[in-house]
């Protein structure tokens, strides 16, 4: 049985379905991966078969244009940025997905994918099932939409309001690219959005992330879950493992703080590097930088700092005294199962949502990027030395290295493969 998923955006947003099709494939199905260009040989280097969907999602985030979009912390005007991009180049996205598609015997929609494989499904009549990382499109009163609020809105009908002001948004948002489509495949268009379709035709949905730190609602319908993240050893080895002077210099003192900066928006590099080798000073403390943004030219570093390009976070992790990083679900995830308690400094999206969540479970603190500075740095630092929290996080990273996520999620797949429905746009 050929299996083909879809997936868009950032490492975050491919990677887990790398392992996702790992898994599936252990299980003897065949598997295509549609996914950006810029993750072609990631992706045909863990021995899978490789579709492109155009468009190279870290040119894009890394532009200038891209970098200032994130910078302002403005998840609306970013959707909307991004929507346009999108659209002008739409034509190809299309060919590439509906392609991806073709001879398949189910499609799983990931991050970014739900209304092109919804489309997909009801023009060649191929099953559906929808697989996310995050808990982006079933409504519930437990807590609200991460793009409409970060916060519990304290009232359940306000938690499941937030859903429906962030489905109308979206929905309309496509609806004019969405009906072209349609129409161009002989498909019928109507007033109610493709999201609602999915949901009414209760499409399955399996979501990526651990139920320790966000157990499933129970306000869920059955055929939607939430497995654990998935990771497969295969795609583990795809990392690069530590060098040899980077595990010379862990030895040679105190665990470091790490500040993963290299997803961030950072529009002054050298006052970042700055406030980060002044915080060390003044805190005496180790940091490993990791420099994604920029690199080292023409700044001054001493010994207590370490600079790497990238890294493989599960070793390096458990090797810290503090994680500090931008929130993203899977770094979140890795901070945690690694023990150690992380600061989160949010961009927007879900990351303010995970930063909340961490706050919540009093495994981590949440400053938003935008409101980072010098003093509040160093005071979070010094407030997450306590035993109380280490000894916290420790014990639901205990809970997150007993889950087995992938299993769980290669389970729900198999158990729903021959029942998953065929979107009807009647």
């Amino acid at each position: 049985m050929k299996i083909t998923i879809l997936t868009f955006g950032s490492a975050g947003d491919v990677i887990p379905y790398v392992s996702l099709a790992l898994g599936l494939e252990k299980r003897g199905f065949r598997v295509v991966l549609a996914a950006p260009s810029n993750f072609e040989e990631y992706i045909k280097n863990a021995g899978l078969t490789y579709h492109p969907i155009y468009g190279n999602t870290q040119e894009i985030l890394n532009s200038e244009q891209g970098k200032k979009l994130l910078a302002g912390g403005n998840a609306q005007s970013f959707v909307k940025e991004m929507g346009k991009i999108t659209y002008e180049n739409r034509y190809a996205m299309q060919r590439d997905t509906l392609a991806a598609c073709g001879g398949a015997d189910l499609i799983i929609g990931g991050t970014l994918m739900g209304f092109n494989a919804a489309i997909i499904s009801a023009k060649l009549q191929i099953p559906l099932i929808d697989a996310y990382v995050n808990p982006a499109f079933y409504s519930t009163k437990e807590f609200p939409h991460f793009m409409v609020a970060h916060k519990n809105l304290h009232f359940g009908f306000l938690n499941r309001l937030s859903y429906s002001i962030f489905f109308k948004v979206y929905a309309a948002s496509l609806n004019k690219e969405i009906n072209e489509w349609c129409r161009t495949l002989g498909l019928k268009t109507s007033a109610k959005s493709i999201l609602k379709k999915v949901i009414d035709q209760n499409v399955p949905v399996l979501n990526g992330y651990s139920p320790s730190i966000l157990p499933n609602p129970a306000d869920w319908p059955a055929h939607v879950i939430t497995t654990g993240v998935w990771k497969a050893d295969g795609n583990n080895k795809l990392i690069n493992e530590p060098s040899d002077d980077l595990k010379a210099w862990i030895k040679k003192g105190t665990a470091p703080v790490y500040f993963g900066f290299g997803s961030m928006p950072v529009l002054d590099p050298k006052a970042m590097w700055d406030m980060v080798l002044e915080i060390c000073e003044e805190l005496k403390v180790r940091a490993i930088i990791n420099s994604g943004w920029s690199n080292a030219k023409g700044i001054k570093l001493n010994d207590a700092v370490f600079v790497i390009q990238n890294a493989n976070l599960e070793w390096l992790f458990p090797q810290c005294s503090c994680i500090v990083h931008h929130g993203g679900v899977g770094t979140t995830h890795l901070s945690i199962e690694a023990g150690v308690p992380a600061l989160i400094c949010s961009i927007f999206a879900d990351n303010p949502f995970w930063g909340e969540r961490i706050t919540k479970l009093g495994v981590g603190k949440h400053i938003p990027f935008t409101k980072l500075t010098k003093t509040k740095l160093i005071k979070t630092l010094k407030e997450m030395q306590s035993d109380e929290m280490r000894i916290k996080v420790s014990s639901l990273g205990n809970k997150l290295k007993s889950e087995d996520g992938l299993t769980k999620a290669l389970d729900f797949i198999e158990q729903k493969i021959h029942s998953a429905p065929v979107i009807v746009l009647d």
